[in-house]
């Protein structure tokens, strides 16, 4: 069997916070998609080449690859598209305000058709992408076997506050935030059936609730080393399932894998998640 070549993409947990909770969003994707449709997800989507933007439609971005900005430039574009989310700010510094914001979603189906124009979408309004909004969080890739394969990077970024979540009923459905304050991972796993989303979601969850806030998180975890996670697929009787890293056959199991020892321990507590139904 050929093996496919994963295609990046980049996805967001945005959080809001209110009076004293801090919420993820999820959005569930149209049952119609090819992938991950009908199910809660982060929103994102793939990395196109025009992501890569400009220089000077970045502010404090020089320390970040030219890989990490195009990384970043999509799960913008995809969250404007997908529910309507401005992540970009004024050359102030500020956050696009609910007025603008509504003005400014008549361009979201031209950005869906034609990822190209986010750039001048961008330009044209005055908005740049600040470094400081997102935390690398998680790398998941889609197992070796897999007929469709993502590289799929995992960012954190805090909800403007001023703005609305909108949903893109062509890809988004229905629209859920989730308390992180009480997310676990078992709870999660009724609703959330993939393991980058659930797995991304209790970590973040685990260190907001020892570290205290948000705040605490995107400044405590910004230099996180970020493993490549990649589950094996692999034939358990007469289901095909995926062993994670952390399983202890997986480094024996069959093809293309990662080192498990590099997977940090955080992931090695899901003993009960080691093997996974895809």
């Amino acid at each position: 069997m050929m093996v496919v070549t994963p295609r990046p993409a980049a996805s967001v947990i945005l959080v809001r916070e209110t009076d004293a909770r801090s919420e993820a969003l999820l959005v569930r994707k149209h049952a119609s998609l090819d992938f991950a449709g009908g199910t809660f997800v982060f929103p994102g989507g793939k990395i196109e080449r025009s992501d890569v933007l400009p220089d000077q439609l970045y502010r404090g971005m020089r320390a970040r690859s030219e890989r990490h900005r195009a990384h970043i430039t999509a799960l913008c574009r995809e969250t404007f598209e997908e529910i309507g989310v401005v992540l970009a700010r004024h050359a102030d510094g500020s956050h696009c305000e609910a007025a603008l914001v509504d003005e400014l979603g008549r361009y979201r189906k031209e950005i869906d058709r034609e990822p190209s124009l986010f750039a001048d979408f961008l330009r044209d309004n005055g908005l740049f992408i600040h470094e400081e909004d997102f935390l690398y969080w998680a790398n998941w890739i889609t197992p070796s076997l897999w007929p469709k394969r993502f590289d799929a990077h995992f960012y954190v970024a805090r909800m403007p506050q001023d703005q609305q979540v909108k949903c893109d009923t062509a890809e988004a459905t229905e629209l859920k935030w989730l308390d992180l304050a009480d997310f676990n991972e078992v709870d999660g796993a009724a609703i959330i059936p993939a393991a980058p989303t659930l797995l991304s979601l209790t970590d973040l969850a685990i260190r907001c609730r020892e570290l205290g806030s948000l705040d605490d998180v995107l400044r405590e975890e910004r230099n996180r080393q970020i493993p490549r996670i990649m589950p094996k697929m692999v034939e358990q009787g007469e289901a095909v399932v995926s062993l994670m890293p952390w399983h202890r056959d997986y480094a024996a199991a069959p093809g293309e894998g990662v080192e498990a020892c590099a997977v940090p321990d955080f992931y090695h507590a899901f003993s009960a998640r080691e093997v996974w139904q895809p």
